[in-house]
């Protein structure tokens, strides 16, 4: 986690487990929980939306929204990439 970013709306959080990675967008930060839209991860469809607890979002990397392009609404596996590569900068 980065301590200097506000966990905020239109940030993006980043959480890496058992060689995996997943990168979700935050919609909404509530006392409690936070909304999240799935940008990509294993096992769920791009663009699904679900809440996650504040500790849980509090424990991923959270990334500037202006690290990354913004998705397009359509998947493309080169935007994904070129998306991966800026992530690894």
């Amino acid at each position: 986690m980065s301590a200097s970013i506000a966990l905020s709306p239109q940030g993006l959080l980043r959480h890496r487990a058992l060689g995996t990675e997943a990168l979700y967008r935050v919609i909404d930060v509530a006392d409690r929980l936070v909304s999240v839209e799935v940008i990509e991860a294993p096992g769920l469809e791009q663009g699904t939306r679900f809440q996650i607890t504040r500790s849980a979002a509090n424990a991923m990397q959270q990334i500037r929204g202006d690290a990354v392009a913004a998705p397009g609404s359509s998947y493309s596996p080169f935007r994904m990439y070129d998306m991966r590569r800026r992530l690894a900068r």
